[in-house]
């Protein structure tokens, strides 16, 4: 299960570590193996197809029970419900930043985000399954679940388990090895400006 996508972080972790170095030569070294596994130099990869949707599928799933949640959350501490949108709109926008942050660093060929991204990616995951399990149980126990949510609590699970797919593919690891190299072209030219300058 998910075997490209632990080749892509098993790539991702060995060549991040080869690119810290000024070796302008090893560097080239890199650029031309990541030009290897990209298999093609341009294509739907340079785009970053499989990330972009990935977040979008991982805030679709994320935002789906938030309303539930913060009922919850200001019935528990006696809040007035005229102020939940605040509490999904502050928890909406923060989960976007943590995605977009880390979208941006992938992109840059940082592997910390890489892992960064997964995990934020499995917390979605965990919460939109629980979110299924009490929409389920309150519908058999009568508790009065909204339709809506219930209806929308498969999509959302489903769309957070599309996001893992969308990492698991050979497009995505081409992906990673385009920015890899890229990664590798900015520390040459990093490199390359410091010997000028010295």
């Amino acid at each position: 299960m998910l075997k490209k996508l632990k080749k892509t972080l098993t790539l991702s972790k060995s060549y991040s570590k080869k690119i810290d170095t000024f070796d302008i030569a090893k560097l080239e070294k890199v650029k031309d193996e990541m030009i290897d596994e990209m298999e093609e130099p341009v294509g739907w990869h340079t785009m970053g197809l499989p990330l972009v949707a990935s977040c979008f599928l991982a805030i679709f799933s994320f935002v789906i029970p938030q309303t539930s949640l913060w009922q919850g959350i200001y019935t528990l501490m006696g809040w007035p419900k005229y102020a939940l949108m605040i509490g999904i709109m502050v928890a909406a926008f923060f989960y976007a930043f943590l995605v977009v942050l880390s979208l941006l660093f992938i992109s840059k060929g940082s592997y910390v985000f890489l892992r960064f991204h997964l995990l934020v990616l499995a917390i979605t995951t965990l919460f939109s399954l629980f979110f299924v399990c009490y929409c389920f149980f309150s519908w058999l126990t009568g508790s009065g679940v909204h339709a809506l949510l219930f209806g929308l609590s498969f999509p959302g699970l489903f769309a957070a388990c599309l996001s893992w797919k969308c990492l698991d593919t050979d497009m995505f690891y081409r992906m990673i090895a385009y920015c890899l190299h890229n990664r590798a072209w900015r520390k040459q030219i990093e490199g390359q400006r410091k010997n000028h300058a010295s």
